[in-house]
């Protein structure tokens, strides 16, 4: 998340790329 707030915009995520990295998260969280 932390790279959502770099200086250079080039180097910044897109929304795509930050929706997916948090649906991997959510996932890995529910595994049991």
């Amino acid at each position: 998340m932390e790279g959502s707030w770099a200086g250079e915009p080039a180097q910044r995520p897109s929304f795509t790329e930050i929706s997916q990295r948090l649906r991997k998260m959510a996932a890995a969280m529910n595994v049991k």
